[in-house]
């Protein structure tokens, strides 16, 4: 048994006496709100004996005068009755803490006690009454304390906690709220960038329609006019890029600032077991932070560094998991395992479904590049992203700006940027670059490795086919290819993938060689004749069938790109 040196509980409060006092405070508020409503109501018999007769009936300004002061008394009554409650409340709240020193260190014992409620029932008072009387007992009973500190006795309704933890637990908190505040100081001042370049972008157009009203300044005649009105239409094309572009800056960061998280509390008891797991495996642990994004998935952001064993982050990803009571994966770094300094990892939940890629294409007749590109990638947000561009015309000229368009759009959804923002923002680029560039088709999807939900987008791309089974669905589009406006004329649309479901994404390729009337059908219906399961041998397939119904010149580049998903738990 270790030795209690000192025991501090603050003094047990008397509910009697507590009761006593708070109807006291009630009382003198009644008498309050009694004296001032005999006088108003006085002043309202007053008023009535005078306009008993009267054509026009008035009120008084001193009836007015004491209807407001009723007013006033009525709210400092609700606030004096709000604060004088909480300080006796406190005082009965208080006296289930204790804090113990003992065998040289400084305890914090506290009963979670239930409260009664306002519409309990006798009985429910009277249990909760008996458990406090018990909790009570027990804080005043320096055995049983020591008891509960060593552990020799367990009482569910108590919670021993060393000093030390709550500083940390504090100091964590204080961290929290610190990083909470630079965070939503930075996403105001994003937001005010954002505000910034929409002023400008309508600045730029004030200046289009000022020079549109004045006649684009003094006129000239013969060959000086026709030169100045095409540097004229230039420098009004120019002005509507620039503010083009600086209107989507400013959507862009607007939903960069609506990308918000959440902290999540990880529990004292959860973190300092992950902390001993850890130092058992050789790792220390500086801090633990758990966010959850926009799409409700968990991320564990962990600072690590590994001691003289080497510790791979498979093996760290699976100690969390079994802390945390939930599967989580490690994000792709640079490292394969542990660093021997600080760093930050990022673990994510284990997604639910995975999905594997084939491919097939073919170039033109006489070509030996085909101006279409594809890509698949892995998000690091737990999403994966599917996409084909088609450039107009063929050879490396159509090569090029395809390309250019899956590298941007790689580089930007990287970047953290939304699947609407990074198209946007292209389309911008090549409508700045019209006289170089080309507009090009793009057909992308984006799949949620957690629910199975895949978002697709078109701008003038071929259909997209989704297969379950003996079923297949044509997703259209009318939209037109990327750099033919200013503005994008994005069309999107959400499918719920299942167990065995493929996406089947093709260039306009595919569909022109057709002969068929109906091609989309024609397409279908290869689609769903395939028995072959894997990606890369289906795409293929599907590729040799519409060359073998086609009696044209393969003279379009061709291209299919075929993703499978399948759940993990299937």
């Amino acid at each position: 048994m270790l030795e209690v040196f000192e025991i501090y509980q603050p003094p047990q409060a008397d509910r009697n006496k507590i009761a006593g006092k708070m109807l006291g405070h009630v009382l003198i508020v009644f008498a309050a709100l009694a004296v001032v409503m005999v006088k108003l109501f006085l002043c309202i018999g007053a008023d009535s004996a005078r306009n008993r007769d009267a054509v026009r009936k008035v009120t008084s300004p001193e009836t007015e005068q004491w209807a407001l002061i009723m007013l006033l008394v009525f709210v400092a009554a609700v606030i004096y009755l709000s604060v004088a409650g909480f300080l006796l409340s406190r005082k009965v709240r208080r006296q289930f803490t204790a804090w113990v020193y003992n065998g040289e260190k400084l305890y914090v014992v506290t009963a979670k006690v239930p409260s009664a409620g306002r519409y309990s029932s006798p009985r429910r008072v009277s249990s909760v009454f008996q458990i406090q009387e018990r909790a009570l007992e027990i804080l005043h009973d320096p055995r049983m304390l020591v008891s509960l500190i060593e552990g020799t006795v367990s009482e569910p309704l108590f919670r021993v906690t060393p000093v030390t933890e709550v500083r940390r637990i504090r100091q964590r908190e204080q961290e929290r709220h610190k990083t909470e505040k630079i965070a939503g100081n930075y996403e105001e001042k994003i937001r005010m960038m954002a505000e910034s370049f929409e002023k400008m972008s309508k600045s730029i157009d004030g200046f289009d329609r000022l020079d549109r009203l004045h006649g684009g300044g003094r006129q000239l005649s013969g060959e000086l006019g026709v030169i100045n009105e095409i540097w004229q239409r230039k420098l009004e094309e120019s002005r509507s890029a620039v503010a083009l572009q600086l209107k989507e800056m400013s959507g862009i960061l607007k939903d960069v600032t609506e990308d918000s998280y959440v902290f999540v509390s990880l529990s004292p008891e959860k973190e300092k077991c992950l902390r001993r797991k850890l130092k058992q495996r050789g790792i220390q642990v500086k801090n633990v932070v758990i966010l959850n994004n926009r799409r409700g998935i968990d991320e564990v952001n962990i600072i690590l560094k590994a001691g003289k064993q080497t510790v791979t982050l498979k093996e760290t990803a699976e100690i969390i998991s079994r802390v945390l009571g939930k599967t989580v994966t490690f994000r792709k770094n640079a490292y394969a395992s542990v660093a021997r300094e600080y760093h930050t990892y990022t673990f994510m939940e284990e997604p639910n479904f995975f999905v594997i890629h084939g491919a097939a294409k073919r170039a033109s007749e006489g070509l030996e590049v085909s101006g279409d590109n594809f890509t698949c990638m892995e998000l690091d947000s737990g999403q994966t992203l599917v996409s084909v561009s088609d450039g107009m015309g063929h050879g490396k000229k159509a090569y090029r700006e395809s390309e250019m368009v899956m590298e941007l759009l790689e580089e930007m959804m990287k970047g953290g940027f939304s699947e609407e923002a990074a198209v946007r923002l292209i389309n911008s680029v090549f409508t700045i670059d019209s006289d170089v560039t080309s507009p090009a088709a793009l057909d992308m999807g984006i799949i949620d490795m957690y629910s199975g939900v895949c978002d697709f987008m078109k701008l003038g791309a071929a259909s997209t086919f989704v297969k379950r089974g003996k079923w297949v669905e044509a997703i259209k589009s009318t939209s037109l290819p990327i750099g033919s406006t200013g503005c994008a004329d994005i069309e999107t649309t959400s499918k719920k993938l299942y167990d065995g479901d493929f996406v089947i994404m093709m260039s306009d390729g595919i569909m022109e060689s057709l002969v068929d009337e109906d091609k989309e059908k024609t397409i279908g219906q290869i689609i769903m004749d395939i028995r072959e399961g894997k990606p890369e041998e289906m795409a293929k397939e599907i590729l040799n069938q519409a060359l073998a119904h086609t009696d044209r010149c393969k003279d379009d580049d061709m291209t299919v790109l075929v993703t499978g998903i399948w759940d993990k738990c299937a």
